[in-house]
């Protein structure tokens, strides 16, 4: 028997289905079944111990932590690991060896993407350069007085 059109037109809605598919390891987890409050405290409560306790054992703890760090799970416990704590993993794994070029002097270095000064020296030049400017624009704007 054929599907009935979904409206007027004749168009059907597309199969979504793969979206809402699950991962196979999720099967495995120790977790479920479990009250999904304990791995998703409010805002501004401690994750529980007893959450912690149950991704110690489980089998599939490393599957689930890696997916929760690919797909930028932000909130609950996955892993045995906050989002916090899953955010700091991230924000270390951050490549420190990438070639950036100072705003200061011009030089070649290794830095990560935030990088836009080479060293403590280039740092104190426009450290000073900047004050220097914020005096300046004082100055003038009590000039104009």
């Amino acid at each position: 028997m054929d599907e009935e059109p979904d409206d007027d037109d004749g168009y059907q809605l597309p199969d979504f289905t793969f979206l809402v598919t699950r991962p196979k390891w999720m099967q495995q987890a120790e977790c479920r079944g479990c009250d999904p409050a304990m791995f998703f405290p409010e805002r501004g409560e401690v994750v529980s111990d007893e959450a912690r306790e149950i991704c110690d054992i489980c089998p599939v703890q490393r599957e689930c932590l890696e997916f929760s760090i690919v797909t930028k799970e932000r909130d609950g416990v996955w892993g045995g690991k906050s989002g916090r704590q899953r955010r700091d993993m991230r924000s270390q794994a951050i490549d420190r060896t990438y070639p950036r070029t100072c705003i200061e002097c011009g030089k070649q270095f290794q830095g990560n993407y935030r990088s836009k000064i080479c060293g403590p020296v280039c740092r104190r030049k426009r450290n000073a350069l900047v004050r220097q400017r914020h005096k300046e624009n004082d100055c003038a704007s009590e000039d104009g007085d």
